[in-house]
């Protein structure tokens, strides 16, 4: 209301508390143990710390650039130096972290397989609509039936004695035509 009667349209800055910022870290997110999960209870108290001041610190120098540049520069050489005298610790590589944080093995071997992959709804049919020729070629190709009493084809010995009777039938019915 002050600001308002003053004809002020914007807040300035400095009115502006921390926590009323969008891009403010919450607290309990910055003191998770399960960040840095080889600190013990003090060490995560000073870690908690350090991250704080750290923090205060980007808010104090975010409106001035050449500062920041300069504090930015001081805390890579910082870095550099902390990885120098920390040389002697193995890297963790992806796997491994990923293992820490979730607290299961990856296994050697991939136990589980692919599913089958079956035909959609309306995809059609796997085989083609043969013609006629495929079709006679295909029926010429395969093994006739020959039977097994008499040796003749064109039966098996299930019908070799109907066939022979229909021969005989149509023989002498023929021959008594004739005469």
């Amino acid at each position: 209301m002050v600001l308002k009667n003053n004809h002020i349209e914007q807040i300035p800055t400095n009115y502006i508390m921390r926590r009323w910022m969008r891009d403010i870290i919450p607290p309990d997110l910055r003191s998770r143990r399960s960040r840095f999960s080889n600190a013990n209870i003090g060490n995560q108290k000073m870690v908690n710390e350090v991250t704080s001041v750290v923090d205060d610190c980007l808010h104090l120098l975010v409106n001035d650039d050449k500062k920041l540049e300069d504090f930015l520069e001081k805390v890579k050489a910082l870095k550099i130096k902390v990885e120098e005298d920390t040389k002697n610790q193995p890297s963790k590589k992806k796997d491994d972290l990923i293992s820490e944080m979730t607290g299961a093995q990856k296994p050697d071997k991939n136990l589980i397989k692919n599913p089958p992959v079956g035909s959609y709804k309306g995809c059609g049919k796997d085989s083609r609509v043969m013609g006629g020729k495929e079709k006679g070629i295909i029926e010429s190709n395969k093994r006739k039936r020959i039977c097994s009493k008499c040796g003749g084809k064109d039966h098996n010995i299930r019908t070799c004695g109907k066939k022979n009777q229909k021969q005989v039938e149509s023989t002498s019915s023929a021959a008594a035509s004739n005469t």
